[in-house]
Order: C-alpha cells, then structure tokens, then sequence
C-alpha cells in the first residue's frame, strides 16, 4: 500500500507541479517584457545587450539607455559615442547627431556659445578643425554675447565662412569701442566692405593702409623695360580689368616708352589725381642691380623712393627685375613694409 500511495502522490502531484512551472515560465516571460529601469528598454533587450537593466543611464551621459537606442542610434554604454569629445547629451541638447564627428563644435560649447551658434557652426560644409578655424572661434568668443549669433548668422546664409569673413571679425576686435559702438548701432558689423569700393574693412585698415568707410579709388602703373613685347604688360592689364580697375586707371609704360621722363610725367599725373585714400599698384619689370634701367638710362632705388613721394595714395610695388632684393633698403626707409620673396628679408618701417 505504501508503495501505491507513493505512486499516487506523484500522479497527484503532477498537474500541480506542470502548472507551477507554467506560472513559474509565463512570470519570467511577462517580467522579461517589463521594462524594470525605466528606461524604455524592456528587461530581455537589456540581458541580452550591454546595457544594465536596473540602471535608466548605463553610461551616466544624461540620455536614457532607449532613447540612445531606439531613437539617436548611439551607443548606450558611452558618454560620447562619436569620440568627438562632445558628451552625448549635449550633442542632443543643440541638435547634433551624437552618432556624427563635429571636432569643432567641442571648442565652440567650451567657448559657452549659445545653442544658436553651435547649431549654425553644424550647418557649414567647411568648417573642420584647424588651427585658423579654432582662432576665429576664440576671436567670435571675444564678441559681446548679444553680437555673436546676429554676426555669425549673418556671415554663414551661404553655408559656409570664407577669408574675408575670418578677416572681419578681426577687424571688428581691432576697433576702439566708440567705433564698434557705431558699427552695432547702425547694423554694419556684418558689411565686410563698408564703403563698397575695392577693399574689404581688415584689407584696407591692415594691408593697403586706406579708409575704410570711405571710397577708394584704384591706379595702376606697368613699367616694363626689358621686353619690346606688351604681352607680360597685357597679362597684367587684363587682370587688373578683372578686378574692377577702370581702363582710364591703368598707365602703362612699355619698351622705348620706358624712360625716366615717362616715368617722371606719369608719376606726377597720377599725383595731380590721386588721393591719399586711394591706392596705386606699381609693377617694374626690366634689369636691375642698384637701380631700375629705363630706356636711355636707368634710376637708382632711392630716386625712385623720391619720385614716389609725389604720389598721396597708398603705394604696392612688386619689382620683377634682376637682383630685386637691393630695392628693399631704400624704398623700405619711409614705407609702412616691404619685403622680398624668396628672400626672407622683410623690412617694417
């Protein structure tokens, strides 16, 4: 009998025992589709994933474990999925995509720029780390935070931030305050050219030495001595016309037309017109050593410097002839600089 009752107790048992491990299966299935943490991840994706299924923010970067999952792509167990060295959240927070490099948008957020900016700086096709790059960013810094992002917006409609806008900023930092004062007040931060003639603001204040907010005219003077040709002079002239030089405002001496009473007349007609807000671009090609050879004859490097003082404007000569680098010490004496190439003589006055 005993024998029987023991057989019976485990038939008995059997159902119960089928049934407990059913709950027992259907309790780990139903807990295993719960989503202990919170974190929009439910239990059996965090056990088979690197994630922690107790834990909302395995990574500790401000985003949740789903959201980097199921909506940002990035990786849930790193603070910066893109190793650009921006924290994923952040990245977010100024709608970068974490998962994508934006090397550069690491020094704009330390810069504390606001979310405008940074967003803007995401737009640019052609703004990568570099060391010009990360400079204009500390220069953009060094703006009052209520110029920043109306400065930048305004410069980028184009997608992208070319030399002349680099060189804008810097010219609006060089400013006395009393001046930059009057440039926010009447919105012209943002004109790189302000008189609208042939220079850009830092161009004229840093290079060619005119007014900026006033109209410069452009003069031109070709001397070539060496060739009986006009074709390098022709070259010249066409690119000169390029630019903007009005064929009134290009004097040209050429061959036998190269002598010192040709030069003399002309340089005297161009001072007779020019102002010392305008600016005169001088090429000399021919054979040189202490001086320039004309037709006739020649000039000396320090008579030429005082045929020169004729002119009002802003003078930029480029001397093409033989042993070119003797021209620096005199015409260097009373100019703002000169300098030679390839010699890395450079002479400021």
């Amino acid at each position: 009998m005993s024998y029987i009752g023991f057989e019976l107790g485990m038939k008995g048992s059997g159902p119960v025992l089928a049934l407990a491990v059913l709950i027992a299966i259907a309790a780990i299935a139903g807990f295993s589709f719960y989503d202990m943490d919170g974190d929009g991840l439910r239990n059996y994706q965090e056990w088979a994933g690197p994630t922690d299924w107790r834990n909302p923010d395995t990574d500790g970067d401000g985003l949740l474990d789903g959201e980097e999952v199921e909506q940002y792509g990035s990786n849930p167990v790193s603070v910066d999925s893109s190793g650009d060295g921006i924290n994923d959240k952040k990245a977010v927070s100024v709608n970068l995509d974490p998962t994508e490099k934006y090397p550069l948008m690491n020094r704009a957020i330390e810069n504390e720029f606001s979310k405008n900016v940074i967003q803007s700086l995401a737009n640019l096709n052609n703004f990568d780390l570099n060391s010009k790059n990360t400079a204009f960013l500390e220069e953009l810094s060094r703006l009052p935070e209520e110029e920043r992002f109306p400065f930048f917006d305004s410069i980028t409609e184009d997608g992208k931030i070319d030399l002349g806008e680099k060189q804008q900023i810097k010219y609006l930092l060089e400013l006395p305050q009393e001046k930059h004062s009057e440039l926010v007040g009447k919105e012209l931060i943002y004109e790189l050219n302000i008189d609208n003639d042939f220079g850009s603001n830092w161009f004229e204040s840093n290079i060619s030495k005119t007014n900026p907010f006033s109209p410069n005219e452009r003069y031109a003077l070709l001397v070539d001595s060496a060739h009986e040709s006009r074709e390098e002079v022709n070259s010249l002239h066409k690119k000169l016309k390029n630019i903007g030089l009005p064929e009134n405002h290009i004097f040209e001496l050429v061959g036998d037309e190269a002598t010192y009473e040709g030069l003399d007349s002309t340089v005297e007609e161009i001072g007779s017109i020019d102002r010392k807000s305008d600016q005169l671009f001088i090429n000399i090609q021919g054979h040189g050593g202490g001086g320039f050879s004309l037709k006739g004859g020649g000039i000396r490097y320090s008579e030429l410097d005082g045929l020169l003082d004729e002119v009002d404007s802003t003078i930029v000569l480029t001397n093409e002839s033989c042993h070119s680098g003797a021209s620096l010490p005199p015409l260097s004496q009373d100019w703002t600089e000169a300098s030679g190439k390839p010699s890395p003589r450079k002479f400021i006055a």
